[in-house]
């Protein structure tokens, strides 16, 4: 999904029941969200996706992690 949509669903969806979280075609949100920084505390896969069409073919991706908010 995009962060975009991301941001506007955040607060009435439970992110934290989710395996894993793909936001991609934007700039990725601000790690300073508190639904972001609690999906990699509990170690949930959150992947930013980059590349043209992101959702059907990547160029590349980063999967966030602890480190990551420090």
């Amino acid at each position: 999904m995009t962060p975009s949509f991301f941001r506007q669903i955040d607060t009435i969806c439970d992110f934290l029941q989710l395996k894993s979280l793909i936001l991609g075609g934007e700039p990725f949100p601000s790690l300073s969200n508190s639904t972001i920084q609690q999906m990699i505390h509990h170690n949930k896969r959150l992947i930013n996706i980059y590349g043209l069409t992101e959702m059907s073919c990547w160029a590349s991706y980063y999967i966030l992690n602890k480190n990551d908010l420090k």
